[in-house]
């Protein structure tokens, strides 16, 4: 009887022992998981802030393109208009996607 009960105060133990550590903020396991998150956050940003450069960059090329093709030949743009439409589209959502991380 006792060795059962002393066994679940151990699992209740090692159950909220985590919670407790990580949950203080003045300890050193929660400042560093302070720190870390920080760290994540501000890596997440700056790889967002490179995509969304990366895709405006791309987005004005095929901008550009797509001038020159309608100067040029218009009927072979009108030929493959379902493929720059979704070309323009998923620019479009990786550009809204990347701008709202950063």
């Amino acid at each position: 009887m006792l060795k059962g009960f002393s066994q679940k105060i151990w699992f209740i133990w090692f159950v909220v022992l985590p919670m407790m550590m990580f949950a203080a903020n003045d300890s050193a396991l929660g400042k560093f998981k302070g720190e870390f998150e920080t760290q994540v956050e501000n890596t997440a940003s700056d790889v967002a802030s490179m995509v969304n450069t990366f895709v405006s960059v791309i987005g004005v090329l095929w901008l550009v393109i797509l001038l020159i093709i309608v100067m040029f030949n218009k009927e072979r743009m009108m030929e493959h208009i379902k493929g720059i439409i979704a070309v323009s589209v998923i620019l479009g959502i990786v550009w809204g996607i990347s701008k709202s991380l950063i």
